[in-house]
């Protein structure tokens, strides 16, 4: 996944591997521990950073900064793990899923300065939750309606996001709310193997600024799960939303 901040100043880029073992409970409940192990790495374009040293009071940004720079890429490993519950159909009407995890567990350092500076990722810890009702479920696929909560939490700062997704066959469409910040639009569907999806978020803090295109973002996502052709165990399903 890649992620390009202020016009590509700060581009974040991570690979990521996830693994995950079910747990059985019953003929109902299933239990998934999960894990990923990743690779980031971080790009800083200085070229494009004002600082308060360039200012002419009269003639603007005229002067070279005389701050320190420090390196150009930072690369490190990061590690997260979480336990995730789920239900099969329950009388063909709903299923439940929840879950919680912890992100950045060894909080890595994030820091363009190497020794002379260190700048630790901090732990963010994760609890969500979800309710799905099948409005029809036949041989043909299913169609159904999600409703998501999720809270976050790193440091000082919280975030909770609710959310509607509507689902039919192999597509879905939804939206979702975000504290007092922004509301997400996103689209998606399942074709040929793999599981395309695109969302907008549309700022409504603040922080936007439709002057300087900073009111919102866009995202394009793909994904590919490759099954075993033999398998040993049988495994309940997990019943999650399609995104």
């Amino acid at each position: 996944m890649t992620d390009r901040a202020g016009e590509g100043t700060i581009i974040n880029t991570s690979f990521n591997f996830i693994y995950s073992l079910p747990i059985n409970i019953g003929d109902i409940i299933t239990i998934r521990l999960g894990s990923q192990a990743g690779f980031v790495k971080k790009i800083v374009d200085w070229s494009k950073l004002r600082f308060g040293d360039q200012i002419d009071p009269r003639r603007g940004w005229i002067y070279q900064t005389q701050e320190q720079q420090g390196k150009d890429i930072v690369l490190y490993p990061d590690f997260s793990a979480g336990v995730l519950l789920n239900t099969s159909k329950i009388e063909n009407t709903f299923s439940f899923q929840g879950g919680i995890a912890v992100h950045h567990i060894a909080e890595p350092d994030e820091s363009f300065f190497g020794s002379t500076s260190s700048s630790p990722l901090p732990r963010k810890y994760s609890v969500h939750g979800g309710v799905t009702y099948y409005l029809r479920s036949d041989s043909t696929g299913d169609i159904s309606i999600t409703s998501l909560l999720l809270f976050q939490k790193q440091e000082e700062f919280n975030q909770i996001n609710l959310g509607l997704t509507f689902q039919r066959k192999k597509g879905f469409i939804g939206t979702y709310y975000r504290n007092g910040d922004s509301f997400i639009l996103s689209a998606g569907i399942e074709m040929l193997g793999a599981r395309f999806a695109y969302s907008y978020d549309a700022t409504i803090s603040k922080l936007g600024n439709p002057k300087d295109g900073t009111n919102g973002a866009h995202e394009v996502s793909w994904g590919c799960v490759i099954k075993h052709k033999k398998k040993k165990l049988k495994f309940h399903p997990v019943l999650i939303p399609g995104f």
